[in-house]
């Protein structure tokens, strides 16, 4: 025991058994939030939102992928992958029909892991319709093995929760007089006023039945599986690639100095900025501009008369 924690690579072992930077994931339930009904009226439409829930999951990535060279696992064929880092350029961008080699977030070609640079740890908003796609794929696609008819894991499969009582819930948000009561953090929150309220406590309770009691468990036994899944059958799976991938918040802000278009409704039919450019050489190129004596917008006014179009 006293070796193996001296050397790195023994103790990389030890969370890493083969040898492939395989980073085991960990999904955990932060809170679940309510989305109360929104009726937004445009100019070309009336949307109307009905109720629902968010769940706020945590991702957990244990484990270094770019400490050393990936290596196959015993017994299993060579992967045609590359080495994390190789292909940083090209990794995630679609392949297209004249490109040679493919370069995927997923799939038998696909350029490294694709968990390879996610963050160690991130926040992501799921809806109830999302955890069942990734929960189908967890039991149909991971878990068991079609090609051979058999599981690939020791760990049962959990029984996919049923959903909250979503009228309850709306309910007791309605007690509360804020509709932002289950969305708000610090002293706001449904932990710090429950004391101070009677409607805030008694959501909190029925928050924390279904979110500990409910859903936590769930996502323990997810969890035992995914643990067990082999990390090449985890690389093929695109509905657990977008499950952990989709919505993520990068670090690219907008620019300020851009005016925003605040038309409502369907966009105008208009050209783009580059078309209107290659236009406008291509009109400086073949005189085109000398042959309009008036003005387009107004026939009236001689075009000699207007100020020269800057370069």
């Amino acid at each position: 025991m006293a070796a193996a924690a001296l050397d790195p690579a023994a103790a990389d072992d030890e969370v890493d058994p083969f040898g492939l930077g395989y980073r085991r994931l960990r999904l955990s339930l932060a809170r679940v939030e309510l989305n109360m009904y929104r009726r937004t009226r445009t100019s070309s439409d009336v949307l109307r939102k009905p109720p629902s829930f968010q769940y706020v999951v945590r991702l957990t990535w244990s484990g270094n992928p770019l400490s050393r060279p990936r290596r196959s696992p015993p017994g299993s064929p060579r992967s045609p992958r590359q080495r994390p880092g190789s292909s940083s350029s090209s990794r995630g961008a679609p392949t297209g029909k004249g490109s040679s080699s493919a370069s995927t977030n997923y799939g038998t070609g696909a350029s490294g892991w694709w968990w390879d640079h996610l963050p160690e740890s991130y926040v992501i908003y799921r809806s109830w319709q999302q955890f069942g796609k990734m929960h189908n794929a967890v039991a149909n696609e991971l878990a068991f093995d079609k090609l051979s008819g058999c599981r690939r894991v020791k760990a049962p499969v959990p029984k996919f929760p049923a959903t909250g009582d979503l009228q309850q819930f709306v309910a007791g948000v309605a007690a509360t007089g804020d509709a932002a009561a289950m969305t708000r953090q610090g002293r706001y929150s449904l932990a710090a006023m429950n004391t101070e309220h009677p409607a805030h406590f008694d959501l909190d309770v029925m928050h924390t039945i279904y979110a500990e009691n409910r859903l936590g468990p769930y996502l323990t036994a997810i969890n035992d599986v995914l643990a067990e899944v082999p990390p090449e059958v985890l690389q093929q799976s695109a509905t657990l690639c977008r499950f952990c991938t989709f919505g993520i918040r990068t670090t690219n802000r907008p620019d300020k100095g851009q005016v925003r278009c605040s038309f409502q409704g369907p966009q105008p039919l208009i050209p783009s900025k580059e078309a209107i450019a290659a236009a406008a050489r291509h009109l400086r190129q073949t005189g085109g501009l000398d042959k309009l004596k008036k003005s387009m917008s107004n026939p009236e006014i001689k075009r000699v008369n207007l100020p020269p179009l800057s370069p």
